[in-house]
């Protein structure tokens, strides 16, 4: 199960090279969520990527106008612990299988102010996709192929719907969840 790193978040080279655009995940929440007073605790102090800010750096550097970015990006890890087994009681390595530990960058697109469906475009979405995966190619960083949008709960049901209908074959691609959902997920 693929799940947070923080340690790979913050050392990746796009972190590095772009350190002011290191944000807690809470904070890019409050900043996308109209209907928060304050910044929340809802991720404990987990650092991601703002993608956003990242673009409008490279988009400085190279002269260029802004590509449109997911709103940020975070690397999971497949961590898999050694779990010796009981043989005879006594501790047995034998025959454990290793699997090989890999990160790989988890984009996510919050959209907590929607109230209308129809203002979800595909064309929009694949522009945000594209846009974020331009930031990583650079650096042989691989992007996972799950794209996340989260929206409030009570439109959940709505905009998987919606994402269902405008392209049946993102059905594996793109998840609609919300942010309970990303938190057990990921978190």
């Amino acid at each position: 199960m693929l799940k947070y790193n923080k340690c790979d978040t913050l050392n990746n080279p796009v972190a590095i090279s772009n350190a002011n655009c290191v944000k807690l995940l809470d904070d890019i929440i409050f900043k996308d969520d109209d209907s928060l007073i304050k910044a929340g605790n809802l991720f404990q102090n987990n650092n991601v990527i703002d993608l956003d800010n990242v673009e409008i750096n490279l988009a400085k550097l190279e002269r260029r106008q802004q590509n449109k970015t997911m709103d940020c990006a975070f690397l999971v890890t497949n961590k898999i612990s050694l779990t010796p087994f009981r043989l005879n009681n006594n501790l047995n390595f034998r025959g454990v299988i290793f699997e090989r530990v890999y990160s790989n960058v988890q984009l996510v697109e919050l959209r907590l102010n929607f109230e209308n469906a129809k203002q979800v475009k595909q064309k929009d979405l694949q522009k945000k996709i594209d846009g974020s995966i331009r930031i990583f190619t650079p650096y042989n960083l691989s992007v996972r192929h799950l794209y996340i949008f989260v929206f409030q709960s009570s439109f959940l049901q709505q905009m998987r719907r919606r994402m269902r209908n405008m392209n049946p074959s993102w059905r594996r691609e793109y998840k609609v969840m919300h942010l309970a959902e990303l938190k057990a997920t990921y978190f």
